[in-house]
């Protein structure tokens, strides 16, 4: 389970072993180790992979399918979601698509809604 999961998160991501490894400090060669048999992770390894994804290391050893931890209803689970992939993606542009997106953002923000009331 924790190699598909690792494998999961690493290919959501668009990284290959090398990068994620330079992300956090490990080698290509104890990513694919590590994707291929996950108890030779040490904790310090399975809380730097938790960090960089952003995910609990439950969910990174196959203990519990909720990536993230929350003290929210379910219903909310589903829409952070969709925040925590929208920060993922703006994450990735670079920083002149970053500026673009956000004035696009603050230009259909201030737009008026149609049906609602302008305050």
């Amino acid at each position: 389970m924790l190699e598909t999961r690792l494998k999961l998160l690493r290919t959501e991501q668009k990284l290959k072993q090398s990068q994620l490894g330079d992300m956090i400090g490990l080698s290509q060669q104890t990513i694919s180790r590590i994707e291929g048999d996950g108890s030779l992770m040490s904790v310090d390894t399975l809380v730097r992979l938790a960090n960089y994804f952003g995910v609990t290391s439950d969910y990174i050893l196959g203990l519990s399918d909720q990536r993230r931890m929350s003290d929210r209803p379910d219903w909310r689970t589903a829409e952070l979601e969709k925040y925590y992939h929208l920060c993922q993606l703006f994450r990735d542009l670079s920083e002149r698509d970053r500026e673009l997106l956000l004035g696009l953002g603050r230009s259909m923000r201030d737009l008026p809604q149609k049906g609602k009331k302008e305050s």
